[in-house]
């Protein structure tokens, strides 16, 4: 499964529905938006000494959170699993969803 497909299918599990945002694959339910963009550069990544995978999670306006992709730190940063990487977004959308009604 391509990862924004594995991405759509996951949100839609979480009860969120796609939308047009050029650039993101973008995610709403009720009033709450998500956005998110894939990131990967191994030269950069070298170079500043991060992760060379990421998922990038735009859960507000001003908001970024990085979603390692691979095991960090490693020298072979291995591809992390799926799980792995949704039970953190899911603990992101948590987080956002609550501030938002909270608030």
């Amino acid at each position: 499964m391509k990862k924004t497909a594995a991405l759509t299918a996951f949100m839609r599990d979480q009860g969120y529905t796609p939308f047009d945002d050029p650039g993101f694959d973008a995610f709403r339910k009720g009033d709450v938006e998500v956005r998110f963009f894939w990131w990967s550069n191994a030269k950069h990544a070298e170079r500043l000494g991060v992760a060379r995978a990421s998922l990038i999670v735009c859960p507000g306006t001003a908001e970024r959170v990085d979603v390692s992709l691979v095991v960090y730190p490693s020298q072979a940063q291995p591809p992390r699993p799926w799980t792995e990487v949704t039970a953190q977004v899911a603990d992101i959308l948590a987080t956002h969803e609550a501030t938002l009604h909270t608030a």
